[in-house]
């Protein structure tokens, strides 16, 4: 069941939840939002979209006041001209945090998302209560050789890509993100594709290079030591995007009482440990399944 939104391919939020519009400076943000309890905030990853925690958010919001931005330059929301830096997400989020009314939240993020959860509770511990970071960027020394060599015949001078995506996703998304190929991994691929290949195309493209780029060049495990909320950091075993040995030099640097949880998966849990993940998240919360 789809709702064509803005992009044109933008599914029907969960059963029990609700969809606005939040007018930040920035222009508006797509939310999906549903549940009772504290507030959970889910932030997505490079390229996706609120539709990747659509398989969590039910079970979450069991428990928890679930949110889900699209951030800005993604998915339903608007997609300015910005620099899509890591830091200028930060200040979204909290901007999103201000004009929702919201104090002390707890926080979940994956990849990209991930990252940015991190960064905020180390920047402005006064506004995260506890994080789980799912597969988390940042967590890179240097550059690995071939995401270098990626970079470089992939991305032009102006910060544009060289080729056209469509043939190399369809063979990334199963292989590298999912490391599987299932009905999930498939529905994504034709979603994620058909967003390149829609009217905001170019906009999607330019905020995905640009991201990409930052999150390339903010290596965060040098910062995280000074987080002083409770984490837990998940990894998939099978992770070719953020590998787990790149989550483990993350949790070296957290303060002692860190968890670390290792599924048997790729980098795309909440697609397919939906229900594991969400049983991890909410004993960590405090609501034991």
């Amino acid at each position: 069941m789809r709702n064509f939104g803005e992009d044109g391919h933008c599914l029907d939020p969960p059963p029990g939840f609700s969809v606005s519009r939040l007018a930040l400076s920035q222009g508006n943000m797509r939310l999906v939002h549903g549940g009772q309890g504290p507030t959970l905030i889910l932030v997505h990853g490079l390229g996706g979209s609120s539709e990747d925690f659509f398989l969590a958010a039910p079970l979450l919001a069991r428990e928890h006041t679930v949110i889900i931005p699209d951030l800005p330059g993604f998915g339903g929301s608007e997609k300015p001209e910005a620099s899509y830096s890591v830091g200028w997400f930060i200040d979204v989020l909290q901007e999103m945090r201000r004009l929702l009314g919201l104090n002390r939240s707890d926080w979940l993020g994956h990849s990209m998302g991930g990252l940015l959860c991190l960064l905020l509770a180390a920047r402005h511990p006064g506004l995260v209560e506890r994080i789980i970071a799912v597969c988390p960027a940042g967590g890179h020394k240097k550059l690995p050789l071939r995401w270098r060599l990626m970079r470089s015949i992939l991305v032009g001078r102006h910060g544009r890509l060289r080729i056209s995506w469509a043939q190399p996703l369809r063979l990334y998304l199963p292989l590298v993100v999912f490391n599987q190929w299932s009905h999930l991994t498939r529905d994504f691929s034709r979603r994620f594709i058909a967003r390149w290949h829609g009217p905001q195309g170019r906009l999607l493209e330019r905020s995905f290079v640009r991201a990409a780029l930052s999150i390339f060049e903010t290596p965060a495990w040098p910062e995280v030591q000074s987080i002083l909320c409770p984490v837990l950091l998940v990894t998939g075993s099978h992770d070719l995007v953020t590998t787990r040995e790149q989550t483990r030099r993350l949790a070296r640097h957290l303060p002692p009482d860190r968890r670390l949880l290792e599924l048997r998966g790729g980098h795309m849990l909440p697609y397919t440990h939906a229900e594991e993940l969400s049983c991890a998240t909410l004993d960590f919360l405090g609501f034991p399944r």
